[in-house]
């Protein structure tokens, strides 16, 4: 009588299928995953930059300008901003810093030249805030830009821009319709 040993396990072919099955529903499910990350960093930003835009407009109801305008509410604003514009950054998610954020925020005058903080600030009279993603970071890379101003403008845009581009266009005469361009949309 002969022995029949039966071999317990999974063949090189069925090895190789269940490979190309989880390959593509990672092919799927990464891409997908990448923009939701995107998606929440900013609408995670756009939330800083509302709740900012309410500080601003307590502080002017109280001092009846915008000028000297200090972040609360857990904002860490650091002096100094993208290449030469001298705003006040502050980095989100709160708590991060220069080199782990999501989004920085630049906060400025309406003037688009001088920091809100700023002890020699001319008009006080209006505000914007610019939210850029962490291009360093390769999955933000790709984000939204975001601006926001005293007068309501609201835009994105998902135009790469380096940083020297988007101080040209902040420190502009192209009227804050400048800030974002071709394509951008209001969030």
């Amino acid at each position: 009588m002969a022995i029949v040993i039966k071999s317990k396990g999974f063949t090189l072919v069925e090895l190789m299928i269940v490979i190309m099955i989880i390959s593509v529903f990672a092919a799927f499910a990464v891409p997908s995953y990448y923009k939701y990350i995107r998606s929440a960093a900013r609408a995670n930003a756009q939330s800083q930059m509302l709740m900012i835009a309410g500080n601003l407009e307590r502080w002017r109801a109280k001092n009846l300008s915008y000028s000297g305008f200090v972040p609360d509410s857990g904002f860490a604003a650091t002096r100094g901003s993208i290449a030469s514009v001298d705003g006040a950054t502050i980095y989100i998610p709160i708590g991060s810093d220069s080199t782990n954020y999501q989004y920085q925020l630049v906060l400025l005058d309406g003037t688009r030249t001088t920091a809100l903080n700023s002890t020699d600030i001319r008009a006080g009279q209006g505000w914007i805030v610019v939210g850029q993603p962490n291009t360093a970071n390769t999955i933000l890379s790709r984000a939204s830009r975001l601006v926001l101003n005293s007068q309501g403008v609201r835009c994105m845009t998902d135009i790469a821009m380096s940083d020297s581009t988007m101080n040209s266009n902040i420190t502009g005469t192209g009227g804050d319709a400048a800030l974002c361009t071709s394509p951008s949309k209001t969030w």
